[in-house]
């Protein structure tokens, strides 16, 4: 029951956080997510680690995101989260040292803001992570293939579709019609099967096809 409950809660906010990250960066039959779970059993507490390569700017406002929604969710389901954010400072060493502690802590699942150093260091700590059952939710779909469990980012062959659609309207008919922003429908999450599987039940998918297009990949280790 932990796990389910778990895989829907970290769903819905984890998700969201990915497509956050790549925009500032430039069981099954679970209720929805408007359909508190209203079930009797007595609240669960919840341990995530919201892990940044520095303290940063984009860096901060995502994880400062991920966890105002955390916080949201645990009020609306009636369970407890407990999170804590910190900063591997650009060391290497550093953000191994806190994807240890973060295993020792027995936290419930991993998120990462997408940045090149916690990406250099995937393939060093992917294994210990789904080894110990806990997803790591990233930013970007390099991580998936160098071992993290899923991300969730749009499909670039849309967005530069409809960037080009824009660009037109912008030159033919002037900036004046035009939106001061626009937002892409849909997603893609990319899953890896390996991690996956090396993880165990709590990370069957199958949750994730209603959120976009699901993208099975495996750890390529380059």
């Amino acid at each position: 029951m932990k796990n389910n409950m778990m895989k829907k809660l970290l769903t819905l906010v984890l998700a969201g956080a990915m497509t956050l990250s790549l925009a500032a960066c430039g069981a099954k039959d679970t209720p929805s997510a408007d359909q508190p779970d209203n079930s009797t059993e007595e609240a669960k507490t919840y341990k995530v680690a919201v892990i940044k390569q520095l303290d940063h700017a984009s860096l901060d406002e995502i994880a400062n995101a991920v966890t105002a929604e955390l916080d949201k969710i645990a009020a609306d389901n009636g369970v407890t989260i407990e999170y804590e954010i910190t900063s591997g400072q650009g060391d290497q060493t550093i953000l191994k040292q806190l994807s240890d502690q973060a295993i020792a802590d027995g936290v419930d699942a991993v998120f990462t803001p997408t940045d090149n150093v916690i990406m250099a260091a995937e393939l060093a700590i992917y294994e210990d992570l789904a080894k110990n059952g806990i997803p790591h939710y990233t930013g970007a779909d390099s991580f998936v293939r160098n071992g993290a469990y899923a991300t969730c980012g749009v499909n670039y062959t849309d967005l530069g579709t409809r960037t080009a659609d824009l660009a037109l309207k912008a030159m033919a008919e002037g900036m004046s019609g035009m939106e001061d922003y626009y937002l892409m429908d849909g997603g893609i999450i990319t899953v890896n099967t390996d991690t996956a599987a090396m993880i165990g039940k709590q990370a069957e998918y199958s949750c994730f096809d209603s959120m976009g297009t699901v993208v099975e990949v495996s750890t390529t280790k380059d």
